[in-house]
């Protein structure tokens, strides 16, 4: 059953991180039985707004098609969120599907043409079954400290969300695939610490990294990850880096709750 991580005791940061973060696959919109092999992989996480669980990961993960043509193609990959629940029977995690998802568009009064751009935003709201289902930790190693698996994943809520400091130093977990054995997946923890808030740019947060990116590796499976400060406070969900540059872009909370609010009313407006 699905709780928020409000209120649960002995939370560290790295804890915090691990728990509320999610592994995220992706096969193409044509494998609705996600039986071939997946085309991808991302982060994302829970939350729980009002008395609603919703699943949130950046637009990019599901229509990696529309943002490199930089428009909507009709088209939406599927997108599941492993449990780490083990089934003996598959020697493999089994999976969550996430449906019914709202993705969003803008408008850019300076063009001349009428093109919608896609947003890099989606939210899919949890039904029972999609709560009911248990969600674990895998094990993890940080320094001094051991996240055993099975351990269970949390919802964050809007009591964790706070605005940016440039006093603050911000943190990023998720996981990278770098593989597979057998059946089984190997997934590599990809941390990312010590980054620094620089400016606001619209709905965006543009924060440093200590060193310069040359690579994208250790990034590109980390899309719709929660960025924390070092309290513990997220201010967004990650959406893209810059390679040979410092750059990390971060797609504020303030603009999430405020589409995440759209999706509440539309799911409570169709159910009256």
């Amino acid at each position: 059953m699905l709780e928020t991580a409000l209120g649960v005791e002995g939370l560290t940061l790295n804890h915090l991180m691990a728990k509320t973060s999610l592994f995220v696959q992706i096969n193409h919109f044509t494998d609705s039985s996600f039986t071939h092999k997946p085309v991808g992989y991302a982060s994302g996480f829970f939350f729980k707004y009002h008395e609603d669980f919703f699943f949130i990961t950046a637009d990019h993960v599901p229509h990696y098609e529309d943002y490199k043509n930089r428009k909507r193609t009709g088209n939406g990959d599927l997108i599941a969120v492993h449990t780490n629940k083990v089934d003996n029977k598959l020697l493999a995690s089994q999976i969550a599907t996430m449906s019914g998802a709202y993705y969003f568009d803008t408008f850019d009064v300076n063009q001349t043409t009428n093109d919608l751009k896609p947003f890099d935003l989606c939210i899919c709201k949890l039904n029972e079954e999609q709560i009911n289902i248990d969600y674990y930790t895998r094990q993890i190693e940080f320094p001094g400290e051991l996240l055993h698996a099975g351990e269970c994943k949390y919802a964050i809520s809007p009591e964790f969300i706070e605005v940016p400091s440039k006093n603050d130093t911000y943190y990023i977990f998720g996981h990278i695939c770098s593989g597979c054995q057998g059946l089984m997946l190997q997934l590599v923890p990809a941390p990312q610490n010590n980054l620094k808030y620089i400016d606001t740019c619209g709905d965006y947060f543009l924060l440093n990294t200590k060193d310069e990116i040359t690579s994208d590796e250790y990034w590109s499976g980390l899309s719709g990850s929660l960025v924390y400060n070092q309290n513990g406070g997220c201010i967004g969900m990650l959406t893209s880096v810059n390679v040979n540059s410092k750059s990390v872009w971060v797609l504020s909370f303030k603009s999430i709750l405020a589409l995440l609010d759209v999706v509440y009313k539309d799911e409570h407006s169709s159910n009256m």
